[in-house]
């Protein structure tokens, strides 16, 4: 699988560039960084929820970049 370049691609596109990303991040924590599994899981899952929290903050706020 390979990342799509979307505009305004589907939700299913965007899913699969998702798990491309995350995968991509993950294994890089892992092997290059030397990152425990737990930490790096850790450390992805408080990333996604800044990114989402942003997301709706400046959605609510009208200021969508």
């Amino acid at each position: 699988m390979k990342y799509k370049n979307l505009k305004n691609g589907s939700p299913d596109e965007h899913l699969d560039n998702l798990f491309l990303a995350v995968t991509d991040i993950f294994w890089n924590m892992r092997l290059d960084a030397d990152i425990s599994e737990k930490e790096a899981r850790k450390l992805i899952i408080r990333d996604v929820n800044m990114v989402l929290d942003e997301s709706i903050r400046q959605f609510e706020e009208d200021d969508i970049q």
